[in-house]
């Protein structure tokens, strides 16, 4: 969700929901205040070679992003989701291990009220589920609007696998 859009040093600095800009720090580094008042720093073009890097599958390149300190709750301006959704979404299970370890909220909704889980059941994405799982999602969790899980997303699609890995890891 976005905050505002502004010019800094040269870059278009889309602020998200993660903090307010409070300084710049260097060219493409800003200096954000978050909601729990602390500061920190976030490299926005990281955030874009991020999200470029989750939707091509390149694992070092989500590597060094995070490295770089991406932020992780940037959002593609397209899709409206973060990483973590975006690689759920895609399949890409050794790409959220990684978000897992960088900081990556695990149970973090879309603009749509969904999980990443509750997305990559809908989607029958096995490698994403297993990796998400193994990130202690919140397998009963529901979807705000419609109260689904997202054991009820994987029935729904007919991904049968998808709904034993569920159901193994205590899904109801």
């Amino acid at each position: 969700m976005l905050r505002s859009q502004r010019f800094v040093s040269g870059v278009l600095l889309v602020v998200l929901m993660s903090g307010v800009v409070v300084g710049c720090h260097e060219k493409g580094v800003v200096v954000l205040k978050t909601a729990e008042g602390k500061r920190k720093l976030v490299n926005v073009g990281a955030g874009h070679r991020l999200m470029v890097a989750v939707r091509e599958g390149d694992v070092e390149g989500v590597a060094k992003a995070l490295k770089e300190g991406a932020d992780l709750s940037t959002v593609d301006r397209w899709s409206k989701i973060q990483p973590l959704h975006m690689a759920a979404r895609l399949g890409h299970g050794e790409i959220i291990g990684l978000l897992l370890k960088g900081g990556a909220l695990v149970d973090q909704r879309s603009e749509a009220g969904l999980t990443a889980v509750m997305d990559a059941a809908r989607l029958g994405q096995v490698a994403s589920v297993k990796a998400l799982i193994a990130g202690r999602a919140n397998l009963l969790a529901y979807e705000r609007k419609e109260k689904r899980t997202a054991l009820d997303y994987a029935v729904k699609g007919g991904h049968d696998e998808v709904v034993k890995l569920l159901k193994a890891a205590g899904a109801e």
